[in-house]
């Protein structure tokens, strides 16, 4: 067996090359495994013997592992001690697993597929853990016999898929991704799988097809971004191929997150994963819940301008604007070029009511940051906020192509084509972002607002009753209700 510093890691970009080993030993070992048929169980290691309950050893690195990071396996161990199943295995190995420590989480995935040798969802974390430590063979055998028996178990089909296309076996792949779309319809992954295998195939234009579906489905998927303008460029469609590109420049293969490792994710206190979890909290208007993110990111690394930006811009949900815009200097000392911080800059100087301000930020917002959405939909709201309602949809509308799918940009779209008295786009966006999610208090309000200005009023008491049942308290809601009983009353 390898020590750690003799493990060859694989890329890790869109089309990874892996190097794949295949000692005597190993092979005879895997014949071995294959005669035993249903057995998933495949030992590379030395003998762990399950009957003395023997435990495995926590990191050596464990003093200079981050303090969160050593308490949750510390936490982890103790259950282990206290029962050895595989249950509790699993939990340790998913810590291991989502902070790097792939040596140990091989040993410790391998302990829990001795103990429950028949659990696909232990065997897809070994063969995982197994490609991380450099046990190639190892883990296609795992995958292979996984796709196998479980053609259910999207998250190994499209692995398998991933690694047959490595090794140039199309219709194999083909095969795989074709069950994760049957399996998980709704995955983009599965239709980028297979777009993949097309464009090897030359096939460009249903590759095209498939790509459009999954970027469709996840309108900042970057993988799918760059196979779609590979598949352009292929077709001689450079003026296609180009924007889709550079949307796709730096992507990774991007794998289904199967049960547990969405369990896994509790366990992540890496910065990447606290970043994404604050950004979420934000989404959600919990932003306690955000700012508690951000402040561990910056314990531990006090520069960190993403953290600084989101942070600043926690607080200005808040209104704590003193707060925000020390903050906010601070990222322009270490960073000027992150558009994040200056669209936090231009909410800020809008909120203090300095519009002009507002827009300058909103510009360099937008000068650095033309592949993001969220510069367009903030320099849209200070040109509102100044009357300039047509450079405004025109900003929202940008925004829109960027993210075709996201209802905050559809409501967007649809109120100031409302206030252009776009009548028939209003009802157009406001409908699309109800198709998407139709819990959206603010798009049933701004459909109730068309159809009253139409003279729809029927439609109107319809749409501002789903409104109402969503958001009693919203104040648009009592004025929309005013307004229809007076209309009925004349």
């Amino acid at each position: 067996m390898k020590s750690k510093s003799q493990r060859k890691k694989p890329s890790t970009d869109l089309r990874p090359v892996r190097t794949r080993l295949r000692p005597a030993w190993l092979i005879s070992l895997l014949a071995i495994a294959g005669c035993l048929g249903g057995a998933y169980y495949i030992s590379v290691r030395p003998s762990i013997n399950s009957a003395e309950k023997t435990l495995p050893e926590l990191p050596v690195n464990l003093p200079q592992l981050d303090r969160e990071v050593a308490a949750l396996i510390n936490a982890k161990m103790d259950q282990v001690r206290q029962d050895v199943s595989a249950e509790s295995l699993v939990d340790l190995g998913l810590v291991y697993e989502v902070n790097g420590l792939w040596n140990e989480a091989f040993d410790v995935f391998q302990f829990a597929g001795r103990l429950d040798s028949q659990n696909p969802d232990i065997q897809l974390h070994l063969a995982i853990a197994a490609h991380e430590v450099g046990e190639f063979t190892v883990e296609r055998q795992l995958l292979q016999q996984l796709a196998a028996d479980h053609p259910d178990l999207v998250a190994a089909q499209q692995r398998y898929g991933v690694l047959l296309l490595e090794e140039g076996k199309l219709p194999a792949a083909e095969h795989a991704f074709q069950a994760v779309i049957q399996h998980g319809p709704q995955m983009p992954e599965g239709y980028a799988g297979l777009a993949d295998v097309r464009i090897r195939q030359g096939d460009y234009q249903v590759a095209v097809n498939l790509l459009e579906k999954a970027i469709e489905m996840d309108p900042k998927y970057q993988g799918a971004h760059f196979l779609l303008g590979s598949a352009y460029q292929r077709l001689g469609m450079m003026d296609k191929a180009l924007p889709h590109l550079k949307l796709g420049a730096g992507a990774k293969t991007r794998f289904v997150k199967d049960s547990l490792r969405i369990r896994a994710d509790q366990y992540d206190v890496s910065t990447k994963a606290r970043l994404a979890r604050g950004i979420q909290f934000m989404v959600d208007r919990q932003a306690a819940q955000a700012a508690t993110e951000f402040q561990k990111v910056l314990k531990a690394e006090p520069d960190n301008v993403t953290a600084l930006s989101n942070l600043a811009g926690v607080f200005v949900q808040q209104n704590r604007l003193a707060e925000a815009r020390q903050l906010l200097n601070k990222s322009l000392e270490i960073d000027s070029t992150k558009h994040a911080t200056y669209v936090n800059l231009a909410n800020l100087a809008a909120l203090e009511g300095n519009l002009q301000q507002a827009l300058e930020w909103a510009d360099r917002g937008v000068e650095l940051g033309s592949n993001a959405e969220l510069p367009y939909r903030v320099r849209a709201n200070i040109l509102a906020q100044m009357g300039r309602l047509q450079p405004a949809y025109d900003d929202a509308l940008h925004a829109l192509e960027l993210i075709p799918n996201d209802p905050q940009a559809l409501e967007q779209c649809g109120d100031l084509a409302y206030r252009l008295r776009k009548l028939g786009d209003s009802r157009t966006y406001y409908n699309r972002a109800l198709r998407i999610d139709s819990r959206r208090p603010i798009a049933w309000i701004g459909l109730t607002q068309v159809n009253m200005t139409a003279g729809q009023f029927a439609e109107a008491k319809q749409t501002l009753a789903n409104a109402q049942q969503l958001a009693p308290q919203h104040p648009a809601i009592k004025i929309l209700s005013d307004r229809l009983d007076r209309v009925r009353s004349n």
